[in-house]
């Protein structure tokens, strides 16, 4: 299994960025190149794979969290920015660089999103970002960092707990999401009436009927372990409160919803409200389905 591994991505307030903008900006100034060593440099700063998009510096930092275009601006202007070791002057913020680069502002990294991250969703929070009733929601679960460039892989229920991911790209999250790509999810449930685990289970695999938009529709799951009234089943989709409402319609009314896994990545001992990016086996799982 791939336990979430945390890992604590760096924040970075813009404002206090801003605020020592002109703080020894000439002590941040170093030898200016020869023009032939500069035009080396801009080429470098312009190069990425082929599998790597080309952005402008400006639109990159202000994903990143930095305020808008204009405060990004006034960092470049002001020698605060640099790549590789370059410091970037007022002529580069329109500047094209790769997508995944990893600018330094004000001496400190900002290293681009993950691909996937796996939040810990606890029992109320919505899975919307904002909520106009002011309820808990996802608005403020991601570093600010990541915000701009990173939603969230479908919804869990607001009384269903367990892992939610986030994703940075859409091919991949409609791939996650497809019934087409049968990505299987794992559910821990507490139930009404003691299960009969050998009953359950063939219902599950034979189907179970339920509404959907008005029509019949009929899911299929996989029994994995059942013990007195608690259930631990598989599905491969994910419609709107689909593992609740097939296991009503088995006669097991669901009391708590917990999810463990989506895909080949695990819950694992991730702590509640806690949110990391996805690595090792669980990073490739979500490549290989990309790449498919």
């Amino acid at each position: 299994r791939t336990a979430c591994r945390p890992v604590a991505p760096g924040h970075l307030c813009y404002s206090h960025t801003l605020q020592n903008a002109f703080v020894s900006v000439q002590q941040r100034r170093r030898f200016r190149p020869s023009a032939a060593v500069r035009q080396l440099r801009t080429i470098s700063l312009c190069m990425g794979s082929a599998d790597v998009p080309l952005v402008r510096l400006d639109k990159l930092l202000a994903d990143r969290g930095l305020g808008s275009r204009k405060d990004v601006d006034k960092l470049i202007r002001n020698g605060l920015v640099e790549i590789d070791g370059i410091i970037l002057g007022k002529a580069d913020g329109k500047r094209k660089v790769p997508w995944d680069c990893a600018p330094t502002v004000s001496g400190q990294v900002l290293a681009p999103p993950p691909l996937l991250a796996a939040y810990h969703k606890p029992v109320g929070v919505h899975s919307t970002i904002g909520d106009s009733r002011g309820r808990p929601s996802l608005i403020h679960v991601l570093p600010e960092l990541w915000r701009k460039q990173m939603h969230p892989v479908g919804r869990l229920d607001a009384d269903t707990s367990g892992l939610l991911l986030f994703s940075r790209d859409g091919i991949l999250t409609h791939r996650m999401l497809h019934p087409k790509y049968e990505v299987e999810r794992e559910y821990e449930a507490t139930v009404k009436n003691t299960v009969d685990a050998h009953a359950l289970g063939e219902k599950l695999s034979s189907g179970v009927a339920t509404i959907e938009d008005g029509e019949t529709y009929i899911v299929f799951g996989k029994l994995l372990h059942a013990e007195g009234n608690t259930v631990r089943l598989q599905v491969a989709e994910g419609k709107y409160r689909m593992v609740r409402r097939i296991l009503a319609n088995c006669g097991h009314p669901v009391l708590t919803l917990h999810r463990l896994r989506y895909g080949s990545v695990w819950l694992g001992d991730l702590e509640e409200g806690e949110v990391v990016p996805i690595e090792g086996p669980g990073l490739d799982w979500a490549k290989s389905l990309l790449a498919s």
